[in-house]
């Protein structure tokens, strides 16, 4: 049985390595240009409690080089003083570009970023539709970067993968593995050239997609039940035909996700099961996050365990290279990455299985794909 598990830990890890590797050599980055005219590109950005961000994202939108911009920022019924810093900003700036919407309750069956999206778009004129979270920061290229590549791709759909910034360096445990689980998981070049229906990876902080497609495919009103709306959304575009590319973008669009540890456990408690396919792939993820720790006790008990080891210290080394994150720190850092995505992992299936999903001061009832 220990052999059985050391060689499947040795191919399984192998497998991992060499997707990283071919991230590497093979990069799917956002080309930074220079873009100023094209099409109306409407700017949606749902705003729960985004206090902090609210001047951060409207000053980088402000400054963008792409000029044909329109900006609907959507009040998620806060609690703290988003709506009233909204209005402030555009009465000072004079704004004739930002729209505000004020939402006060969520309708039934809806849960709130789908909702606070459709709810934005009805006062959306543009072609291109892009949705936005309110922590992104955006270079002065970045909308015009994005709208020449849907033109120059023939893209109906483009998911950017912005680079995560850390607030504060106890995220270091738990934010850089978002980061590493793309960069080892997902073949980016294979995704982007094959097209296929059945394979879905999505990170909803910046997706962008044409009018058209967004109406052929349903929308948000098609997935408003759903936690995982930024996998749920693209899947239904591909599903539509969409031709969906997916990039980092991380010298071009950042995201300051959470502010502190505490912050970011509660936020992939909340995503990262039902962001899964089907609850089967609870298993596959624990196993995951067994295999990748384990090594680090069994290698006392027998000294060949260093192989795995060696492994993924490869792969993290890879993998943090591509994503230009620091090599050292989370190499060293691994072990006890991995305990804290263990114990997020049974949090998240405990709160999902008790119906006790609760983000940004509001109950998730309804659980679809759980």
């Amino acid at each position: 049985m220990n052999e059985l598990l050391f060689w499947f830990s040795v191919s399984f890890v192998g497998l991992v390595d060499i997707i990283s590797l071919l991230n590497l050599v093979f990069p799917q980055k956002l080309k930074k240009v220079k873009c100023e005219e094209g099409p109306l590109v409407s700017i949606i950005i749902p705003m729960r409690n985004e206090t902090k961000n609210v001047n951060g994202i409207l000053d980088d939108i402000r400054k963008q080089d792409y000029r044909n911009i329109e900006v609907v920022t959507v009040d998620d019924d806060s609690d703290d003083k988003t709506l009233e810093m909204l209005e402030i900003y555009k009465e000072r700036k004079k704004t004739d570009w930002l729209k505000i919407v004020h939402l006060d309750s969520l309708d039934k069956n809806w849960v709130g970023k789908s909702h606070a999206i459709y709810k934005g778009l009805l006062h959306a004129k543009g072609q291109l539709l892009f949705f936005v979270d309110a922590d992104i920061r955006l270079e002065e290229s970045a909308i015009g970067s994005v709208v020449d590549r849907m033109r120059e791709g023939g893209l109906d759909v483009m998911n950017c993968f912005p680079k995560q910034m850390l607030r504060r360096k106890s995220e270091r445990l738990i934010t850089p593995l978002m980061s590493w689980i793309s960069a080892s998981f997902m073949p980016y070049a294979f995704y982007n050239k094959s097209g296929r229906k059945a394979i879905t990876f999505a990170n909803g902080q910046f997706i962008a997609c044409t009018r058209e497609m967004y109406l052929k495919s349903g929308g948000h009103e098609k997935i408003k039940g759903r936690i995982d709306e930024d996998v749920s959304i693209i899947n239904i575009f591909k599903k539509s035909g969409a031709k969906v590319e997916v990039l980092i973008c991380d010298g071009i669009i950042k995201c300051f996700m959470y502010d502190g540890y505490l912050d970011a456990r509660k936020g992939f408690s909340r995503s990262i099961i039902p962001s899964l396919p089907n609850r089967s792939f609870i298993i596959v993820f624990m196993l995951l996050a067994i295999i990748f720790i384990f090594p680090f006790v069994l290698v006392f008990f027998d000294v060949k365990w260093f192989i795995v080891i060696l492994e993924i210290w490869f792969n993290r080394a890879i993998a943090s290279i591509g994503i230009k994150e620091n090599v050292i720190v989370n190499i060293l850092l691994h072990p006890l990455q991995f305990i804290v995505l263990l114990e997020i992992l049974i949090y998240s299936i405990w709160r999902l299985w008790t119906g006790n999903v609760v983000w940004k001061g509001r109950t998730i009832k309804r659980i679809d794909n759980f």
